[in-house]
């Protein structure tokens, strides 16, 4: 008889194949339209994920356990790789509203910390690295 998974395996598999989607459209979406609402629109998804992670995790362990407790390390990582995201969103947002153009958005220098805060959203990769060898992932 099996048994069914806990809703902290489910999470933590969703949040998983979140974060492998979301690099591999950070990669694809270098080269293929990259100027392209549907990347945005993909990307906010996945924001949306490790939004509703990070909550519900705060909502069940409490915030002091959250940052402070066993996994507090984990988590202030994970809650700060969230922060990240959203900023990036949120300036991502403001640069499509200015520039009008692929070639204006190219030559803005806020377009480099957009891709510098890239480059640290995709430490989140380290996370599924961690997941793969919890027991949760073992037969």
């Amino acid at each position: 008889r099996s048994q069914a998974a806990s809703p902290e395996a489910w999470l933590n598999a969703l949040v998983s194949a979140t974060v492998v989607v979301n690099v591999v459209s950070m990669g694809v979406s270098i080269d293929v339209q990259p100027g392209h609402v549907g990347w945005y629109v993909l990307e906010v998804c996945c924001c949306l994920v490790y939004i509703v992670e990070v909550c519900v995790k705060m909502w069940g362990d409490g915030r002091y356990k959250y940052f402070y407790g066993k996994l507090g390390a984990w988590n202030t990582f994970d809650f700060s790789v969230t922060l990240v995201s959203v900023i990036d969103i949120i300036a991502t947002a403001t640069f499509m509203a200015i520039h009008t153009t692929s070639e204006e958005t190219a030559s803005s220098s806020g377009v480099r910390i957009v891709v510098i805060l890239r480059v640290f959203r995709l430490l989140r990769i380290v996370r599924v690295v961690k997941l793969a060898k919890s027991p949760l992932f073992r037969d």
